[in-house]
C-alpha cells in the first residue's frame, strides 16, 4: 500500500484498518513523504501487526514482495507495470485522472476514485483482486508488455539529438548540477502561481522547507538533479 509521496485525504490510515479486517491477507505499507509524523498511521499498524509487516521507504522491495499493490494514481503506477505488478490504482487529485484512465485502458490497473468513493469500495477491490489469480497474471503481463524501464534512455537520446542538431551558431547546450546561485532561481520558479497550479499541491512551499530541500539534493547520492543551461 503507498498512497504516495503525499496523502492528502488520509487514506493510508482507515485504509490499513480496514484491510486488517480481510482474511489470509498480509500487508506492507510504505511510507510517503507525509507520514513520516503520522500517527494515526502508526497506530493503525500497531492495531494489526500480525496482518501488517511494517513500514518500508524503499519502493522496491515492497513491489518485488508484494502480489499486487494498491497506489496513488501517479508515477509510481508506471513503475510497477514495469516489474509486471498489478495494481489498485487510487485517484485522489484532478491531475491523476489521465493517468490512472490510461492504466485502466491498458488493462494492468483497477482505478478507484478516492474523491467519490469510500474506504469501503478500495477494499473491495482488494478483495476481489486478491481472489483472482487469473485477473492478476493478465495485468502483469499487460504492464510488462508496455513499459520497458527505458524512459530515461530514451529522454537522454533525444536530448543528444536535439544537441547534434543545434547549429554552430547557437550557443552550446550544457547540464550542471544545482549550485548555490540556483538556490533562489528554483524558489521563485516553485511558487510561482503559473508554475505551482500545474502541481500536485498548489500552496507556496516555505523558506525552509525549499532550502532544506536544496540542500538535500546535493548530498544525496540516489538523487539526481540537473539544471540545463
Amino acid at each position: 500500500v503507498s498512497i504516495g509521496g503525499t496523502d492528502p485525504m488520509g487514506l493510508s490510515a482507515p485504509l490499513v484498518d480496514e484491510l486488517a479486517r480481510l482474511h489470509n491477507v498480509e500487508v506492507r505499507v510504505t511510507r510517503g513523504i507525509s507520514d513520516d509524523l503520522n500517527p494515526e498511521l502508526e497506530a493503525a499498524i500497531s492495531r494489526s501487526d500480525e496482518i501488517v509487516t511494517g513500514i518500508s521507504g524503499d519502493v522496491a522491495p515492497s513491489l518485488a514482495w508484494a502480489d499486487f499493490a494498491v497506489l496513488g494514481a501517479g508515477t509510481a503506477l508506471w513503475e510497477a507495470a514495469h516489474v509486471g505488478l498489478p495494481m489498485i490504482a487510487v485517484t485522489v487529485a484532478q491531475n491523476q485522472i489521465r493517468t490512472s484512465a490510461a492504466a485502466y485502458e491498458a488493462g494492468f490497473a483497477i482505478v478507484v476514485d478516492a474523491r467519490s468513493l469510500r474506504i469501503s469500495d478500495i477494499v473491495e477491490a482488494v478483495r476481489r483482486l486478491h481472489t483472482d489469480g487469473g485477473r492478476r497474471r493478465t495485468m502483469g503481463l499487460r504492464g510488462t508488455g508496455l513499459v520497458d524501464g527505458r524512459g530515461v534512455e530514451r529522454i537522454w537520446s533525444g536530448i543528444e539529438r536535439l544537441c547534434a542538431s543545434t547549429p554552430l551558431s547557437t550557443p552550446a547546450i550544457g547540464f550542471r548540477p544545482p549550485d548555490e546561485t540556483d538556490r533562489e532561481r528554483l524558489f521563485g520558479w516553485r511558487n510561482d502561481p503559473t508554475v505551482s497550479r500545474h502541481l500536485f499541491g498548489s500552496v507556496p512551499i516555505p523558506r525552509p522547507d525549499h532550502d532544506r530541500w536544496f540542500d538535500e539534493i546535493g548530498s544525496d547520492r540516489n538523487r539526481h538533479c540537473w539544471v540545463v543551461t
